[in-house]
């Protein structure tokens, strides 16, 4: 295939055309049940360094494997190497609630991916559908296939979970391949959240209360109109990208999903303030809130079993 035909064909993706995504054992780890996946992820490429990724698994079926293999075990290893070992892109018949497109740096610690699944989960609305998660990747040269599978996907899931290792890290935001999902979502009218580990929440709780203004200028500030580009291939991405949904529009997305997930975390931390981790001025946390938005902007936020609590917590 052509550059020139190459270029055609990434341009009309985001113009409108949808079109699916795909490891080798490395030891013997424990057997685990088969692992759901979803019908729409495509066979394995031709180009095997171009695909990766976890497919059709749920929360359940990833805290499976730390209490077989044991934290200690998994300290250090990356999703992309658990991901091999455990074979979680085997296909079969995809069952369970609502697919969620999970956008996901696959060299990352996989524990911090379980942890913030876990805190991403803990906040929907009681009751919702166990979800399943497609968390995918590109890790070598994209083809226009594997660009027209990874729209297809987030096309077919029910929404896009953004789960970055700090809510200030914005490598995401100057990588092509993680930009090309994030437009797809927007095109598609997908909802974009965003997570992060346990970690990572203290972290932001920290810097929300001595430096309030930090987290409110990195809202101000997300934008990816400006990504590190290393081929014309990935330049032609971005044109596409430019053209459909357009930055001002994707950067607007991005920077309401950071804003809600902030005021998620700090409400959720407002009604909890002390626990073994860290003990938090409510005072001083409510004047961040205060800064990101304000209660009455916030408080749709909060998760349903929360609000009666945090009503009564924003009171006085």
């Amino acid at each position: 295939m052509s550059f020139a035909t190459v270029t055609r064909a990434l341009a009309a993706f985001m113009r409108g055309a949808f079109g699916g995504a795909g490891g080798r054992a490395t030891d013997s780890p424990p057997p685990l049940p088969p692992i759901r996946a979803n019908a729409f992820i495509c066979p394995p490429s031709d180009e095997p360094a171009a695909r990766a990724g976890i497919v059709g698994v749920t929360l359940g079926d990833l805290e499976k494997i730390i209490e077989q293999r044991g934290r200690e075990a998994l300290v250090g290893l990356s999703s992309r190497t658990v991901s091999e070992q455990h074979d979680l892109k085997a296909r079969t018949a995809a069952t369970g609630g609502p697919v969620v497109y999970v956008q996901h740096n696959l060299d990352a610690l996989f524990l911090s991916l379980v942890d913030g699944l876990r805190q991403w989960e803990a906040r929907q609305p009681v009751g919702s559908a166990g979800h399943r998660y497609h968390i995918a990747g590109i890790t070598g040269p994209a083809t226009a296939d594997d660009m027209d599978g990874v729209q297809r996907s987030v096309q077919e899931a029910s929404s896009l979970l953004l789960v970055l290792p700090a809510y200030n890290d914005d490598s995401c935001f100057a990588d092509v391949h993680c930009i090309w999902p994030l437009a797809a979502a927007v095109k598609g009218a997908k909802r974009i959240d965003i997570a992060t580990d346990e970690q990572g929440e203290r972290a932001f709780i920290r810097e929300l209360l001595v430096f309030p203004h930090r987290p409110v200028d990195h809202v101000a500030a997300v934008s990816v109109a400006h990504p590190t580009f290393v081929s014309e291939q990935h330049k032609s991405m971005m044109a596409a990208v430019a053209e459909a949904p357009t930055f001002p529009v994707l950067n607007k997305h991005l920077a309401d999903a950071m804003k809600q997930w902030m005021l998620a975390v700090a409400q959720a931390k407002l009604v909890a303030p002390n626990d073994a981790h860290m003990r938090v001025d409510t005072v001083a946390l409510q004047r961040g809130i205060d800064k990101l938005g304000g209660h009455e902007g916030a408080a749709k936020w909060v998760p349903h079993g929360l609000r009666d609590a945090f009503s009564r917590a924003t009171a006085h």
